[in-house]
């Protein structure tokens, strides 16, 4: 009897998601198991790490796009901060608190994303420096093989 398999995207404590496949009471396993998110909250952490996915493709450009937009929002942020405490209205100061709110959101999303993107970058300058550092061992024995070679062909002249 062929059992029956299902995809489904998982959620990790850390924030990704995977597109996964298993057999349907395993899934029904880990969906008792674990927090539920809704479709519409899966679809948004989809598409998010769609967008970081993208984002990671030009790791080192679009870091410095992320900064300028910290720096521009930090001020932006302060000022409405202030305008929420100092507001002549209380409608004044909850409409600044609302969009302090908003704009807080979107710095952490900007600074989560600026962490992921450094990350990204220092992985693949390590990884360029092990393959330099591959590429040098490889040379280096190369070397040495060919040395080997050359003093074998040496001792061969003098035994003949």
């Amino acid at each position: 009897m062929e059992k029956e398999v299902i995809t489904f995207r998982a959620y990790l404590a850390g924030g990704k998601t995977f597109l996964a496949e298993s057999e349907t009471n395993v899934y029904q396993h880990i969906q008792r198991a674990s927090p539920q998110l809704s479709d519409s909250q899966m679809a948004a952490k989809g598409k998010s790490d769609e967008r970081i996915d993208r984002m990671l493709q030009d790791a080192p450009r679009v870091i410095l796009e992320v900064k300028e937009k910290i720096a521009a929002l930090e001020p932006q942020l302060d000022e409405l901060k202030k305008q929420a405490e100092e507001g002549a209205t209380f409608d004044d100061r909850e409409d600044a608190l609302e969009k302090a709110n908003k704009v807080e959101a979107e710095l952490r999303t900007y600074r989560n994303n600026e962490q992921v993107l450094a990350d990204e970058i220092q992985r693949q300058e390590n990884e360029k420096m092990q393959l330099l550092e591959d590429e040098k061992q490889r040379k280096e024995a190369e070397a040495i093989k060919q040395q080997k070679g050359s003093e074998k062909e040496s001792l061969d002249k003098l035994r003949n």
